[in-house]
């Protein structure tokens, strides 16, 4: 399979095709290519046999490098077989006010700033970071003196960060076209995680980054290490946003490269770095589990013998791939989350109560000090999974794995209706209807026999039926209702299965406080609360556009036609969650 035909990698794809559109082999080109790239700021090095093929080139420099438009070199490249291109520098035309710039007191604030951050991130030589000061005075004075260049890289400690090409191209399909404004910067800098980011880059690694880098991160993060009444913060405040190098002849393309900068550094900020090979293996159990539910519901219910085994092998060769997704304003989607969270300690205290003594807690570590500073890895509520029906591939983002939605410390089943939800109804769109034309091997076939046809067209119109009072926009939707009622199923029985396994057969679980609940009615609690806490301002936008129902409406439908639900919680019979019309998938 090309790269070029899978859904994620045509938003990056095309951004190359863009890049090297008109250039030929000819090796002047070739540099003045890759220099208006560098923003014409750094030397890196190239490969001397370069494939100018577009597809090639964004696969070698995902695997490769670190980032596309800030080329440099890893720590395990051998530097005498490859070619050395030196970039001079260009003369950035700052809008900034040069007087600042010429301002004793703002040049001294500035430098002790910048050795502040360098301490902090574990420099070597703290006079070397210095340096990229004088090059920015002398840049603001125009002129390009080569004595004050900065040396080409400097070595700076990173995370291990799961970051290959498949993130990569995940990253820029999700950020594409998200150019920030100078009050988002703003806001992004203020940020409570930077501090984590901090102690992150001192604590791990992960190859080189060139000295443009480093003097990027002291823009960027010196807000942190100043007062607000600082003259380099209110700088930094009003003209933050033009303190980069000018764009090239090539304007379109880096004015498209240029906001990814910033959202890179945002998602390492946000990721674990030290357990991210320990979460990635809890996700891969928890799912394994989940295509097991799956296997075991299928088998004497819906699907005939000679279905099951394309099926199996279906759910047993899916690729999992995982991604790190961010959202631009995410900041505020956190502030309402939490001020909505408060709000229901409040009205729900023992609940909230009971279920922190089992477990349910914000993890605590270093960077997690109180809940009321609380740290978010990634958007959980605007980024849910995407199965790729051509490749068979589910892209599920690893903020799932991640509280509130996911507890690995727990010793109870509770998580498993919240991530489960959002996994497995895509999860099931590759035995579906919609996944009925695609085999096991990737092959366009419907495989799909006539009495399961037979049986998906009696839950279809039953459905149809049942809603006849609500307009659905699409057939999609109708789908999706159809994945949800038979999700919820599959998830309680493997949340039956994880309870007996952990407390015993015939056993219950109840938590203090709230002794009137059952492990049953947890699991529905649980199950609310993690499909229905989309919560901020425009929540409920996120599956309502084309007049779609909200994930509450959606959970509330799958409900009404499980039997289980009204004997659980004695429904009568006039009760609106029972309907008139039952319909099961299972």
């Amino acid at each position: 399979m090309r790269p070029t035909d899978n859904f994620y990698l045509r938003y990056g794809v095309n951004l190359f095709q863009e890049c090297m559109q008109g250039v030929t082999d000819a090796k002047e080109q070739l540099q003045s290519v890759f220099a208006d790239m560098t923003y014409n700021h750094k030397p890196f090095f190239l490969p001397k046999s370069f494939d100018l093929e577009p597809h090639t080139l964004a696969s070698r420099v995902g695997r490769n490098f670190w980032f596309f438009p800030l080329i440099t070199v890893r720590k395990d490249v051998d530097l005498e077989n490859r070619q050395r291109m030196i970039v001079h520098l260009d003369e950035p035309e700052l809008s900034a006010p040069r007087a600042l710039f010429e301002d004793s007191d703002f040049q001294r604030e500035y430098l002790q700033a910048i050795r502040d951050l360098a301490i902090t991130l574990g420099f070597d030589n703290v006079n070397e970071t210095a340096r990229i000061f004088k090059l920015e005075q002398m840049l603001s004075k125009g002129t390009t003196s080569p004595r004050a260049r900065a040396p080409y890289y400097k070595k700076v400690k990173l995370g291990s960060l799961f970051l290959d090409k498949w993130n990569i191209y995940m990253y820029l399909s999700n950020v594409l076209g998200e150019n920030m404004s100078p009050e988002d910067e703003v806001a992004l800098r203020s940020e409570k995680y930077f501090s984590r980011f901090l102690k992150s880059l001192k604590t791990t690694e992960w190859g080189t980054v060139n000295n443009y880098i480093v003097f990027r991160l002291v823009q960027f993060l010196s807000p942190l290490l100043m007062p607000k009444e600082s003259k380099i913060l209110q700088f930094m405040y009003r003209y933050g946003h033009a303190l980069r190098p000018p764009p090239s002849k090539r304007t379109r393309c880096l004015d498209i490269m240029e906001p990814y900068f910033k959202p890179l550094l945002l998602t390492a900020a946000k990721i674990t770095f030290k357990d991210t090979e320990a979460k990635r293996a809890e996700a891969s159990r928890a799912i394994a589990n989940l295509k097991e539910s799956f296997k075991r519901m299928s088998i004497n219910s819906f699907y005939p013998h000679t279905e099951q085994s394309t099926l199996n092998n279906k759910l047993r060769r899916m690729r999992i791939y995982y991604f790190y997704p961010y959202e631009t304003k995410e900041h505020q989607y956190m502030k309402q989350w939490y001020r909505s969270w408060k709000k229901l300690q409040y009205k729900y205290g023992q609940i909230v109560k009971s279920f922190r003594n089992a477990g349910f807690e914000f993890a605590k570590s270093q960077a997690h000090k109180t809940i009321q500073d609380f740290e978010w890895k990634g958007s959980v509520f605007q980024q849910d999974p995407f199965y790729d029906a051509d490749n068979n591939a589910l892209y599920i983002p690893a903020s799932l794995f991640e509280p509130p939605l996911y507890y690995g410390d727990s010793f109870l089943p509770f998580s498993i209706p919240m991530y489960g939800w959002r996994i497995g109804v895509k999860m099931f769109q590759a035995i579906d209807y919609r996944g009925r034309t695609i085999t096991d091997s990737a092959q366009y076939r419907n495989w799909w026999g006539e009495t399961l046809m037979s049986r998906y067209s009696e839950v279809e119109k039953c459905f149809r039926v049942a809603h006849d009072s609500l307009k659905l926009a699409d057939d999609s939707e109708l789908y999706d209702h159809i994945a949800d009622s038979a999700v919820v199923i599959v998830l309680f029985r493997e949340y039956k299965r994880i309870v007996q396994s952990r407390v015993g057969p015939e056993k219950d679980i109840r938590l203090r406080d709230i002794k009137h609940f059952s492990g049953d009615n947890l699991f529905f609690l649980s199950l609310a609360h993690g499909v229905c806490t989309r919560i901020f301002s425009d929540a409920s936008q996120v599956q309502k556009k084309g007049g779609k129902r909200t994930a509450q409406e959606r959970l509330n439908m799958a409900l009404t036609h499980w039997p289980k639900f009204k004997s659980l919680y004695e429904c009568p019979s006039s009760a609106h969650m029972v309907p008139q019309r039952r319909c099961m998938f299972w």
